[in-house]
């Protein structure tokens, strides 16, 4: 392999491992921010937040996205299949939680769509 060659790959790896590193803080974040907002809904106690399609989608949210950063923490063969799920339920959350003038859903919906983001570079 010659220098050109090399110093490309060395760049392209850079490039992954930051990639990964913003897919797992954006994972983490968002794991978090689902937790806060299905507890801040239960707590509610208001039917529209209470919805059960919504509650199991913030809960799909924290699971799904902390499994991601676990299996990218673990440099897994699999992570790249996980982020692309991540992705899709992210995305979802965030349409769902779009739909609420809420700042708590808002900042969530946007946390998704960060994350989903982030994992989809993953997946390309």
């Amino acid at each position: 392999m010659d220098l050109q060659s090399l110093l490309k790959t060395n760049k392209t790896r850079a490039s992954h491992n930051l990639y990964i590193q913003d897919s797992i803080q954006e994972c983490l974040e968002t794991y978090q921010s689902s937790l806060d907002t299905l507890q801040y809904c239960i707590q509610k106690r208001d039917p529209d937040y209470s919805d059960p399609q919504l509650l199991k989608l913030l809960q799909s949210t924290a699971e799904i996205t902390l499994a991601s950063a676990r299996l990218m923490l673990l440099q897994s063969p699999f992570q790249s299949h996980l982020c692309a799920i991540s992705a899709a339920v992210c995305q979802e959350c965030s349409k769902y939680c779009d739909q609420f003038e809420d700042k708590i859903l808002q900042d969530c919906a946007e946390a998704c769509r960060d994350c989903s983001e982030a994992c989809l570079r993953l997946t390309e």
